[in-house]
């Protein structure tokens, strides 16, 4: 057996702070090495999964840049986007996931199995944000952003606490509830019962707003282009009918077909497609920008 020999002119505290300051410089060292890896790496980020969150929440790169998530904690996590644009599958401890990002935008995210997990990627320096996006609320100066928000049937609100300190985003009913939302951190409630549903903060009861859900749905061989989604995402029409696309996300989408007979080329926010369909048959489309979303004509 080996024994460690302390020698008697050594205090015991000189001995702690000396262990102390080695494994300090061990923790830095490995921060300086991951700050390193960034620096020589031109265009790639990383992103830390630990206790439960994603570090940092909120990143902002530039188009072409590479993001890279590492799952640093005892759990399995996934990053997945909420537009399908990305998705790690299950991620164990240790392991890592890189994405590519070459489109502008925002990018929202989450873990599958914990979904208070939550994270954006920010594309693009002409990627401002200094005010809520879609369907959004910003906790901030102690009130909510938008105190009424109306939304359509099916739409899902995020909640985003841009203050230093924690709030609880809480129905009155109890049909919802954030937990404790430390700065930075998210959260997203999907209404699907139209009616109207007040909130507050548990922590600040001076903070309260609305949610107004208007049981809306697309009109006669209408398709809305919204949450990253077409609705319907399959349609049945009659021969010689036209369909009218309208995107109703702030998001741009296209609405293009897979055998090239139609494209709308990009749609902002409120812009509309028409297409009239003069043969039968089944035509897939989906948007360029965002792979994840596709939809089918059918014609009789």
């Amino acid at each position: 057996m080996n024994f460690i020999k302390i020698r008697s002119g050594l205090p015991l505290l000189n001995l702690f702070g000396f262990l102390c300051i080695l494994s300090i410089s061990g923790c830095k060292r490995d921060v300086v090495d991951i700050a390193n890896r960034q620096k020589n790496h031109t265009g790639m980020k990383m992103v830390m999964l630990l206790n439960t969150t994603f570090s940092p929440v909120t990143i902002t790169i530039n188009i072409g840049d590479t993001v890279t998530w590492t799952n640093q904690d005892g759990y399995d996590h996934t990053v997945t986007s909420d537009a399908g644009a990305f998705d790690s599958g299950t991620l164990h401890d240790g392991q890592s996931f890189s994405f590519v990002f070459t489109t502008s935008g925002r990018y929202a995210y989450h873990c599958n199995f914990h979904t208070m997990m939550m994270g954006e990627v920010i594309v693009g320096t002409d990627t401002v944000v200094n005010h809520p996006g879609y369907n959004e609320i910003w906790l901030q100066n102690y009130a909510f952003t938008s105190p009424t928000l109306t939304v359509d049937l099916g739409d899902t609100v995020t909640w985003i606490n841009k203050d230093a300190d924690d709030h609880i985003v809480t129905s009155d009913s109890g049909k919802f509830n954030s937990y404790v939302l430390h700065a930075g951190n998210y959260f997203r409630y999907r209404f699907t019962s139209a009616g109207i549903y007040p909130y507050h903060c548990s922590i600040h009861p001076m903070m309260k707003g609305n949610i107004i859900v208007l049981d809306t749905v697309p009109g006669h061989n209408e398709v809305w282009i919204k949450n990253y989604t077409y609705n319907p995402d399959t349609i049945t029409i009659s021969l010689n009918d036209t369909i009218k696309w309208i995107n109703k996300d702030a998001m741009d989408h296209t609405v293009t077909s897979f055998t090239s007979l139609f494209d709308s080329g990009v749609l902002h926010d409120e812009a509309s497609y028409n297409h009239k369909f003069t043969a039968t048959g089944t035509y897939d489309y989906g948007c360029m920008i965002h792979a994840g979303m596709t939809g089918t004509v059918i014609v009789q």
